[in-house]
């Protein structure tokens, strides 16, 4: 029983390389990833989408803005035509 204890602790405190991991399915291939350049790859992704949200908004902003003065021009136009 303190053979297997102690074989245990050696295989825990055996150094481990964070940098991938093996995504192993039995009976299958397994696979090997780069968890750090998957890392890098999310945050790309999540930078793009974040800049294409900021690029809406400011659209949005800029189309808000551009039908706010039709608005109004279309209610003074209303102003003036129910007023005469």
């Amino acid at each position: 029983m303190k053979h297997a204890q102690q074989t245990r602790r050696n295989m825990m405190n055996q150094p481990t390389n964070w940098g991938f991991v093996v995504d192993h399915t039995p009976g299958q291939m397994p696979r090997i990833v780069n968890v750090d350049a998957e890392r890098h790859v999310r945050e790309c992704l999540l930078a793009s989408f974040g800049k294409l949200k900021q690029c809406a908004q400011i659209g949005g902003q800029a189309r808000a803005e551009m039908f706010r003065v039709r608005k109004e021009e279309a209610e003074k136009t209303a102003r003036a035509t129910w007023s005469a």
